[in-house]
């Protein structure tokens, strides 16, 4: 064998192996904002802290995906913490009375637990183009 084809054969090995790791991070990431999902989808709620986990563990996105996803995950955390309040307007001390403004948050908090149940369509659009590994760049 040529010197020539070592060096190709090592070339391929080389971009393989970089492939292979750029997918394992940026399964990572879709693996965390899964989790945060599933905790919401398993409680009906969030805290602040699983927000900031997230968004913790996400926070490689905006290197390894394009702006779209980084941006996804921010509007998720933003919209975590609206459940987190409207939880809390809900469930917590003082709760609202029964009347119009509950019922009005009420719908609200619902609406937002039906939006973090819908990820799970959107996740594979999202996600399947950087985490394709026939297409992947």
């Amino acid at each position: 064998m040529g010197v020539w084809y070592l060096g190709y054969l090592q070339h391929k090995t080389n971009a393989l192996r970089l492939k292979h790791e750029l997918f394992e991070r940026r399964f990572q990431v879709y693996d965390a904002f899964r989790s945060f999902l599933g905790g919401i989808m398993h409680e009906g709620k969030t805290s602040h802290s699983a927000c900031l986990t997230m968004l913790r563990e996400t926070g490689k996105a905006e290197f390894l995906f394009g702006s779209d996803v980084p941006e996804y995950l921010l509007s998720a955390y933003q919209k975590g913490l609206d459940l987190v309040e409207s939880h809390r307007k809900l469930d917590g001390d003082p709760r609202l009375p029964v009347g119009e403004e509950r019922n009005r948050v009420a719908h609200e908090n619902a609406e937002q637990v039906m939006w973090f149940a819908n990820q799970y369509t959107v996740l594979p659009k999202l996600f399947g183009k950087y985490l394709n590994l026939t297409k992947l760049e």
